[in-house]
């Protein structure tokens, strides 16, 4: 396994980093206790960084894998609080259910412009006076835009980025590949951890998988790859792939691409729309449909709807 600093932040990182999104309740049907059987395999591969979010609802999953484990481990999560409370709620909801006295590392989930960055500015302040008592250790951000990772590159408060990208620029919501990769570069030249979302794109390039790991692994200002998991062979197979090396045959049919379905029984009430900023998703004839082209599966349009109308597979 190999092993980089994030950026001028403290934490020497494994460049595989366990993505725990397709696993958590809003993306699989995967229980605790099968999670962090998952958790545990990837820490024995020397994987020493995981990535959550409290919007995944899934930091039981994430303890399981985690108690009784005696190496390092840095965690990383993160909220969509815009309040100084809700921030410090936030935290504490973190630093309670993974049973960790420091989260190392904290991000503004999902940040893509200049507004929604100044409408974050009182939750960023929580996070930099928790880095200060000792209660986080690096300060960052997520974003799907370019414009996000401009910010990221030029604040220095800003010590950690978490990128949208991936060899097709799938799931960008403002630009292409490369002038995503502009903006990650000029982040890592300034010292900025970078770690990258969905080379995958959520399981959309499943049929290209390997190239998109290698292109990915391949990229210098990319220090490490947080990649989805929600089988053993699937880790098996991208930690390989992450090394060079050619894993099993057996473990390359567990990454096909998923499709999203909707139940019969939609009716077209559209609370699921704002939660896609992709716009993958849209209502017509009282029913919901998909744009695969656009959409980067993330599943946050599952919690969206009340009805339980909406599944990845």
């Amino acid at each position: 396994m190999e092993y980089r600093y994030l950026g001028n932040t403290p934490y020497l990182v494994s460049r595989f980093c366990f993505g725990t999104l397709t696993s958590a309740p809003i993306a699989a049907s995967l229980t605790a206790k099968e999670t962090g059987v998952l958790i545990r395999a990837a820490l024995e591969r020397g994987v020493n960084f995981i990535d959550t979010a409290q919007y995944y609802r899934n930091y039981h999953h994430v303890r399981e894998g985690l108690d009784s484990w005696s190496g390092e481990v840095i965690v990383a999560t993160k909220s969509f609080a815009n309040t100084y409370e809700k921030m410090t709620q936030a935290i504490e909801e973190a630093r309670r259910a993974l049973n960790r006295d420091k989260i190392e590392i904290f991000l503004l989930h999902q940040v893509e412009s200049q507004a929604d960055y100044q409408s974050r500015l009182p939750g960023l302040e929580c996070l930099c006076d928790a880095k200060a008592k000792g209660l986080v250790g690096a300060v960052g951000l997520s974003t799907h835009a370019v414009a996000g990772a401009w910010l990221a590159a030029q604040k220095p408060e800003i010590e950690v980025l978490h990128p949208m990208i991936n060899i097709d620029g799938t799931g960008i919501i403002d630009g292409g590949r490369n002038d995503m990769l502009k903006a990650i570069r000029s982040a890592s030249e300034n010292g900025k951890g970078v770690y990258a979302m969905k080379v995958l794109a959520g399981g959309g390039l499943g049929g290209k998988a390997r190239e998109a790991i290698r292109w990915a692994a391949a990229e210098q200002s990319l220090h490490a790859l947080a990649i989805g998991i929600k089988t053993l062979p699937q880790l098996v197979t991208d930690i390989g792939w992450m090394s060079g090396e050619e894993p099993a045959e057996a473990a390359l049919v567990e990454l096909e691409e998923r499709v999203m379905q909707v139940a019969p029984y939609c009716r077209g009430c559209g609370k699921c729309l704002s939660a896609c900023h992709q716009k993958a998703i849209f209502v017509k004839d009282f029913r919901l449909n998909w744009l695969k082209e656009k959409c980067v599966y993330c599943g946050y349009c599952v919690p969206a709807c009340g009805d339980f109308c909406i599944t990845f597979h």
